[in-house]
């Protein structure tokens, strides 16, 4: 399982929420770059979080984060990815929590939607998600889900050309969902954090907290097995070009960036360097060899 922090910002996320900053700060921060506003009592919460030392607390009263409709939450027919870090602070009553959502009942505005399931719907505890081809009627893909209150999980809904399928920790829940010929419908309404289907309603409001929130457009992140290496840390808010250093026994991960001032950084699998390249002279045996500071880190090597 990857401990290092895997790249999570390329051309295909759309959200990227670390939910990080400062204790009841109302400042939700998209790393793609939507504007996220803060609705009710929704904030940053430093007590308790997956990732970062924050999440964003939900009171399940009025709270959500939103993001006006924007064409990138419209998921048509292609690949997607859904996720988020959930911690439910409840698990009895009021139907459903919404999670992820772009979705509507009030005004038959329905998109999709990934829930938690309360022990009072008809279907139990459970993960769910909603999607429409109309607006107007949807398919719930529902899986059994006995979760736990106040314990962290990882849950998704990714789509890999017509099958969707529905992941908690990384393992699949269920059997796979053909989607051949289901177009979503384009949805109008804003993107929501923590809140149901029921826009006006107190009810379907997440209660807890939500962490490390990412959609991804146009990809399924190859997330189309049965399991699935879910990430040990956030997402960092630039790219893992997969490739690899090494120095001794330690494996170093060559991650990509944003910032024209450091053309290439490493990570060791608990902190990230930027490090400056060699010279094309500074070599040994024809290899060239990368600096952190004055300390020689690493050799190139092919994988």
């Amino acid at each position: 399982m990857p401990s290092y922090n895997i790249g999570g910002l390329d051309t295909y996320t759309k959200l990227l929420l670390h939910c990080n900053g400062a204790d009841a700060s109302t400042t939700f921060t998209d790393e793609a770059g939507h504007t996220m506003t803060a609705n009710g009592n929704a904030q940053i919460d430093t007590a308790i979080s997956a990732f970062g030392g924050a999440s964003g607390l939900f009171d399940a009263i009025d709270d959500s984060v939103s993001a006006i409709n924007s064409t990138d939450w419209n998921l048509g027919s292609g690949d997607f990815v859904v996720e988020a870090r959930v911690y439910p602070a409840k698990d009895d009553i009021d139907n459903h929590m919404g999670v992820v959502a772009h979705y509507n009942s009030t005004t038959s505005n329905r998109e999709w939607m990934l829930a938690l399931l309360l022990g009072d719907h008809p279907s139990g505890k459970s993960l769910a998600f909603n999607y429409s081809t109309d607006g107007i009627a949807f398919t719930s893909v529902i899986r059994a889900w006995n979760y736990t209150v106040n314990t962290w999980y990882h849950i998704a809904a990714a789509r890999a050309s017509n099958t969707l399928r529905l992941y908690i920790d990384g393992v699949k829940q269920g059997a796979d969902v053909d989607l051949t010929g289901v177009t979503f419908y384009v949805g109008t309404y804003v993107l929501t954090i923590g809140q149901g289907a029921l826009a006006t309603s107190t009810q379907n409001r997440f209660k807890g907290n939500i962490d490390e929130v990412r959609i991804s457009k146009g990809t399924a992140r190859g997330w189309t097995g049965a399991t699935f290496d879910v990430p040990t840390k956030q997402y960092n808010n630039y790219l893992d070009f997969g490739a690899r250093l090494r120095k001794g026994s330690t494996n170093y991960a060559i991650l990509g960036q944003t910032l024209s001032t450091q053309p290439l950084r490493i990570c060791d699998g608990s902190t990230t360097y930027g490090v400056p390249l060699l010279a094309t002279t500074d070599e040994f045996a024809g290899t060239k060899r990368i600096y952190h500071g004055s300390v020689k880190a690493a050799a190139m090597e092919s994988i």
